[in-house]
């Protein structure tokens, strides 16, 4: 939880100093969502693009070192050799899990897209 928190803070302060720096210029497309959906405020936008993805490394991380301690057990558990079914199943079921970790936040965190 302590890596997952230090990751999480470390990327919402550098998000938040290159979206605030000028070092990403926003697209056409970024400008008129901006306008409709954050009536132009900036500081709201990058504020809600540096929490998607700052949170989504915070629980993409506690989820992989769940797995990296469960998936070893359980295949042990099941009479299978942890090394070998290890490192795909987790890197396969973490890359799901974090696409939809992802999605999820932005649909909560950014304004005008919700379930």
């Amino acid at each position: 939880l302590l890596t997952g928190l230090m990751l999480a803070l470390f990327l919402f302060t550098w998000t938040e100093v290159e979206l605030n720096s000028g070092i990403i210029q926003l697209s056409p497309t970024d400008n008129s969502a901006l306008a409709s959906l954050y009536e132009n405020n900036r500081s709201l936008f990058f504020l809600s693009v540096s929490l998607v993805s700052s949170l989504t490394a915070l629980v993409s991380t506690v989820v992989a070192k769940f797995l990296g301690v469960s998936v070893p057990v359980l295949a042990k558990k099941i009479h299978i050799d942890p090394a070998v079914i290890s490192q795909p199943m987790i890197s396969t079921v973490l890359d799901i899990v974090s696409i939809a970790i992802y999605f999820c936040f932005s649909a909560l965190i950014m304004k005008g897209i919700g379930f």
